[in-house]
């Protein structure tokens, strides 16, 4: 066997990005395309020769007692909760996530998403494109002066945190981190306990990932705890929220909106109670003398598309610069911490 240092790589990056992962490589580096979801008839050959692996899908134990040249299990995307953790600790196999290469194009999907609530975007397009041209304008609301309660100050909550704080608006954070030495706060954000952090804040965001602690974190408690004119955001995982608990706040009005990127279930099902708030109410207007209809949608959601043709770019250049690292014989940067172990802690 020679010593080419093999890579095997999930073929939607290798097809987009072939021609760049040979030029940003090492001259040694040999970039082995495998689909995951259909693994190839020689994965297992594939695997016994492999040092590093580029994947978003776990190995079975069987697999890893395979693997026995892995080095770095490298995610290309950030979330983790797919992969077995401890595992990966009990077979010393480093594994990294993308490093918030998403975190700019995210945070600016939540103003997408919140300015779309605060200015009634879909409203006002839809009343000039059918000529009723009702106008909310003293019903909008301005970003500067409000507060911003973002719970995880991680990649994406750093970057949320500091274009807030450029609006005018004034930001707190929750983070477990809180306190320890390599914690990376922001200049400006005022840290807050989770409850007394909802419970002032105009708008609640969510940028954490999924772990047994995380889930269903938003639930009815949490809920109970915002003000009736608060908008809750959550652009990280699906998992973390009960969706039956923000559909009855809406219901009850204990909330004023929500704007959600992320689901439970994806692709999520259009009976979803959840997104009616998404579809306009009728309601009768007098415009100019004449009846108009007017949407109050209470809801915006999308199909977790907050990252960005840049941010696929970044995770290249990640993924590249860790495997390099791995291949000097370097830690890789980012790697992926377990907050579920209370050891960490």
């Amino acid at each position: 066997m020679d010593d080419r240092f093999r890579i095997l790589i999930t073929n939607d990056l290798y097809d987009s990005f072939r021609r760049e992962l040979q030029e940003k490589g090492e001259s040694d580096f040999e970039w082995i395309r495998v689909d995951f979801d259909d693994k190839p008839e020689n994965f297992r050959e594939l695997l016994a020769q492999a040092d590093c692996m580029v994947s978003r899908y776990d190995l079975s134990d069987e697999e890893f007692a395979i693997a026995k040249r892995l080095k770095l299990f490298q995610l290309p995307i950030a979330g983790y909760n797919q992969i077995d953790l401890n595992r990966l600790a009990r077979l010393g196999i480093p594994i990294a996530n993308n490093a918030g290469a998403n975190a700019v194009s995210v945070a600016e999907h939540f103003f997408l998403m919140v300015l779309g609530l605060y200015r009634h975007v879909f409203h006002h397009q839809a009343t000039v494109l059918d000529g009723s041209w009702v106008n909310l304008k003293h019903q909008n609301r301005e970003l500067c002066g409000k507060t911003v309660g973002i719970v995880g100050l991680g990649c994406v909550g750093r970057q949320v945190a500091t274009r807030c704080l450029a609006f005018g608006m004034k930001v707190r954070y929750f983070d477990i981190r809180h306190g320890r030495a390599d914690f990376e706060s922001v200049e400006g954000a005022q840290f807050s306990e989770l409850e007394d952090l909802v419970r002032s804040s105009d708008i609640v965001t969510f940028h954490v990932p999924l772990t047994r602690k995380t889930r269903h974190m938003i639930d009815k408690r949490l809920l109970s705890w915002m003000q009736p004119h608060a908008i809750l955001v959550n652009l990280s995982r699906g998992e973390i929220h009960d969706e039956a608990a923000i559909t009855q706040a809406l219901q009850d009005k204990r909330i004023a909106g929500v704007a959600l990127d992320v689901f439970a279930e994806e692709p999520v099902e259009p009976s979803l109670p959840l997104l009616s708030f998404g579809r306009p109410t009728q309601e009768t207007w007098q415009v100019l003398g004449k009846p108009a209809s007017v949407g109050a949608v209470r809801g915006i959601f999308s199909p977790h598309c907050g990252p960005s043709a840049e941010t696929r770019l970044r995770v290249v250049d990640l993924v590249v610069d860790n495997i390099r690292r791995v291949y000097r014989g370097e830690p890789p940067h980012a790697r992926v911490i377990d907050y579920d172990n209370d050891a960490n802690w």
